[in-house]
Parts: structure tokens; C-alpha cells; sequence
């Protein structure tokens, strides 16, 4: 057999190749949907956690605004 012939072909080879590229896709497959589930259940507990942050920042807001009325009065 020459393997450098181009023209040579083994079926349960091929069928080997062939057997690992589906997992190989399969693999792949899996990966990028908990990737993508992942990344959304990030993004929920970004979310999550700046919201309270904001919700501070508006009551400081209003707390140097109040200070600031009590100066210029």
C-alpha cells in the first residue's frame, strides 16, 4: 500500500474519520450552547448586581441635593 497515493482508500478508516468528526461536532455543539447559556446567566447576574448599585446611587444623588438646598438656604 502506498499511503502517499492519493487514489488509496480504506473504508473502516474513513468510517473511523468519519465517526470522529460527528463527536467532534457533536462536542462542538454542546460547547457553544453552555457557552451561550452561560454568557445570558451572566448577563441576569450583572444585571442583578448593578441594580442595587443604581438604586444607591439615585438615593445619594438625592441626599447631595438635599445638603446642597440646606447650604443656600
Amino acid at each position: 500500500m502506498n499511503f502517499t497515493d492519493h487514489t488509496w482508500y480504506d473504508p473502516w478508516a474513513t468510517e473511523q474519520q468519519s465517526q470522529q468528526i460527528d463527536r467532534l461536532d457533536s462536542v462542538l455543539t454542546e460547547l457553544t450552547r453552555r457557552n451561550a447559556w452561560e454568557y445570558e446567566a451572566l448577563g441576569r447576574q450583572t444585571t442583578q448586581e448593578i441594580a442595587p448599585i443604581s438604586e444607591d446611587t439615585r438615593f445619594l444623588n438625592q441626599v447631595r441635593e438635599l445638603i446642597r438646598f440646606v447650604r443656600e438656604a
